[in-house]
């Protein structure tokens, strides 16, 4: 920004003919230069690479196939989330499967822990067609899915 001969405040380069401060005339002095821009900015270096956001397809089918571990969201960068949902999933199959297992006469066996397990993916069955459908999701970065 130029400066006014006169008073020396900061004057824009298009009051060139008239100083709003002090009523100069001509208050840019003769010798003034712009700066280049560049020479404040440091260049980055030349192995940088852009990001590359996430795929939306690719997170909706974890969702649907491992989403009960989590999967889609370690892969979309939510690690915490991602522990939060693998431990939730591992507690609801273990609980009620062990009192399915052991309360219930007819299901002593596996099937008293399938059950809440196809009960859990069906939930993710349902989140995965959210993820299928849905055009506005962010990756843990804010970058919207692809």
């Amino acid at each position: 920004m130029p400066i006014c001969k006169n008073c020396h405040r900061t004057i824009s380069k298009f009051d060139s003919d008239l100083c709003p401060y002090c009523g100069t005339e001509n208050p840019i002095a003769n010798d003034y230069e712009t700066k280049d821009v560049t020479s404040f900015i440091t260049a980055t270096g030349s192995n940088t690479q852009l990001y590359k956001s996430k795929s939306r397809k690719i997170s909706a089918f974890l969702c649907l196939l491992l989403g009960e571990f989590g999967a889609h969201n370690f892969y979309l960068g939510f690690k915490k989330k991602a522990w939060i949902e693998l431990f939730v999933t591992l507690f609801f199959i273990g609980g009620v499967g062990s009192v399915l297992f052991f309360l219930v006469p007819p299901f002593h066996n596996a099937l008293g822990f399938l059950i809440p397990f196809f009960a859990v993916w069906l939930v993710y069955m349902g989140v995965s067609i959210h993820y299928f459908t849905k055009d506005s999701l962010e990756d843990a970065n804010g970058v919207f899915l692809r």
